[in-house]
C-alpha cells in the first residue's frame, strides 16, 4: 500500500495522513475535522453528496460495530462527534463539550476504521 499507484492505496495513504494530522492537533475542532475528513474519504462515495452525516454514521457503525448494541453506541457517539465538528466548521468554536475527551474518542474510532480498511486492502 505504501508504494502502490492504485487509487485505493492512494486514498488510504491520504486518509492516514489526515489521521496523523488529527493525532498531533491540540485543537479539538481541528482534530475532529481531520478525523471526519479521513472517515468521509475512506467510507463514502464522493459522487453522493446527500445525507453525508447519516451515511457516515451508518458506515462507521457497520464497518467496526461488533453487535447491534455496539452499533447503536457507535451511532450515538459518531453523531455527537460529528455535531461538535460541524459546530467548529461553521462557527470556529467547538462549543461546550459534553465529553471530556472527544478528540481521543474520535481518534480511536477513526483508527479502527482505517485499520480495518488497510487490512482488507492488503488481502
Amino acid at each position: 500500500l505504501m508504494t502502490s499507484t492504485e487509487d485505493l492505496a492512494r486514498e488510504l495513504r491520504h486518509a492516514g495522513a489526515l489521521l496523523l494530522r488529527a493525532g498531533v492537533s491540540t485543537d479539538v475542532g481541528l482534530a475532529l475535522t481531520s478525523c471526519f475528513m479521513c472517515l468521509e474519504g475512506t467510507l463514502l462515495d464522493p459522487a453522493a453528496t446527500a445525507n453525508i452525516q447519516s451515511r457516515l454514521i451508518e458506515a462507521v457503525a457497520y464497518r467496526i460495530g461488533t453487535s447491534a448494541a455496539d452499533r447503536a453506541k457507535l451511532r450515538r457517539e459518531v453523531k455527537e462527534l460529528y455535531n461538535i465538528r460541524s459546530r467548529y466548521v461553521h462557527t470556529g468554536d467547538a462549543g461546550p463539550l459534553a465529553w471530556t475527551s472527544p478528540r481521543e474518542r474520535s481518534l480511536e474510532i477513526v483508527s479502527r476504521v482505517l485499520r480495518r480498511e488497510i487490512e482488507e486492502a492488503a488481502l
